[in-house]
């Protein structure tokens, strides 16, 4: 999930760990979600639209910050944004972490602050991935493409940062905006008795994605050069 905060979830049989949280799956009691969440996802890029492009309207202002980051390259020219505008909960806790940029030069171009920014975000989605499925475990091996929601899931440039920096297809799913309050009133129809699944015919469209971005290899070097730098900051 990408909205305001960002989370990440693992449908699985395994108590939850060290620094994440588990919530009962609704219709298995065998079965658990776990989860990690950080706190500024479109948060953050919400700030950058207050402070850059304020005197747009906020649709023409994300088209501007996506076309910004795009002008700039992968690494975002050495610099590093951390999305901390509010603490943060996950994979540390601190309520008095700040966000910041690392690595500004002289050749550093407003193109390089709004890609840092989409990319901060992707680093610290990256760091709560690595804590539900830590490198080496059993469900990271056979993990398919995250399947992507929340209204961040509408730019397809950022989606393909987080295949990037993840190393890991992304899944946008149709209407991903409101999956949350789909899933709600699917929940609350279940126990209803309206629905005899979570599958009911016509209700959602879990079948359909608008589209998957494939991760690019090329850009995994500098990326993880980049993410390994983001998770020595704290």
């Amino acid at each position: 999930y990408i909205g305001w905060v960002a989370t990440t979830q693992l449908l699985t049989e395994t108590r939850a760990k060290e620094g994440v949280f588990a919530l009962h799956h609704p219709t298995d009691e065998d079965k658990v979600i776990v989860a990690a969440s950080c706190m500024q996802a479109g948060g953050a890029v919400e700030w950058l639209r207050e402070v850059f492009h304020a005197h747009v309207p906020a649709v023409d202002a994300y088209k501007c910050i996506d076309s910004l980051a795009a002008a700039s390259s992968p690494g975002a020219n050495g610099v590093i944004f951390t999305p901390w505008l509010r603490g943060e909960r996950a994979p540390f806790r601190n309520a008095n972490a700040r966000a910041c940029f690392i690595g500004i030069s002289a050749s550093t171009t407003d193109a390089d602050l709004h890609r840092a920014v989409l990319e901060g975000v992707c680093y610290s989605f990256r760091s709560l991935r690595d804590i539900v499925l830590p490198v080496g475990g059993g469900e990271r091996t056979s993990l398919s493409a995250l399947r992507a929601v929340g209204g961040g899931s509408k730019s397809p440039f950022w989606m393909q940062l987080f295949a990037d920096i993840l190393h890991q297809d992304v899944t946008v799913m149709l209407d991903g905006q409101n999956a949350g309050a789909r899933g709600a009133a699917l929940l609350a129809g279940l126990g209803m008795g309206w629905y005899s699944d979570l599958s009911p015919d016509n209700f959602y469209p879990t079948g359909h994605t608008y589209e998957t971005r494939r991760a690019n290899a090329e850009n995994y070097e500098v990326y993880d050069r980049m993410y390994s730098i983001y998770t020595g900051l704290h």
